[in-house]
C-alpha cells in the first residue's frame, strides 16, 4: 500500500514540476491516501475499543488532586495522565481537549460534573 502511494506521489510531484499534472493522477493519489487514512482510522478505533477503564483504589483521591491542580496547567496535565486509565475515554478526551485549548476552567467543570454524577 505504501509503495503504491510513494510511486503515485512521486509521479504527481514530477508532473507538477513539469506543469502537466492530470486529474487522473490526482484521483489516483487521493485514492491511495484514502486507503492509508482509512487504515489509520480503523487502528485508532480499534485502540479506543480495546482501552478498558482500569480500576484504581484511590480514584477519588486522584480526582480530588486533579481538581485542585487544574489551577496549575502543567501539574494538572501530569495528574490527568497519571489517572486517565481509570477514567472513561470520553471524559479524558473532553478534558484533554479543554486543556490543550488552555481552557482549564472548562476542564474543571467537565470533571466536576462527571464526579458529581459518579458520587450521586
Amino acid at each position: 500500500m505504501l509503495s503504491d502511494l510513494q510511486k503515485i506521489a512521486a509521479e504527481v510531484e514530477q508532473s507538477i514540476k513539469d506543469h502537466q499534472v492530470s486529474e487522473e493522477q490526482l484521483n489516483l493519489l487521493e485514492k491511495e491516501l484514502l486507503k492509508i487514512i482509512n487504515a489509520l482510522t480503523a487502528l485508532g478505533e480499534e485502540e479506543i475499543n480495546q482501552t478498558e477503564v482500569q480500576p484504581i483504589e484511590n480514584l477519588q483521591e486522584g480526582l480530588d488532586k486533579l481538581i485542585l491542580l487544574l489551577d496549575d496547567d502543567a501539574a494538572s496535565i501530569e495528574q490527568l495522565d497519571e489517572i486517565k486509565s481509570t477514567l472513561p475515554h470520553d471524559l479524558v478526551r473532553k478534558m484533554t481537549q479543554s486543556m490543550e485549548e488552555y481552557d482549564f476552567e472548562e476542564a474543571l467543570e467537565t470533571l466536576q460534573a462527571w464526579n458529581s454524577k459518579k458520587t450521586s
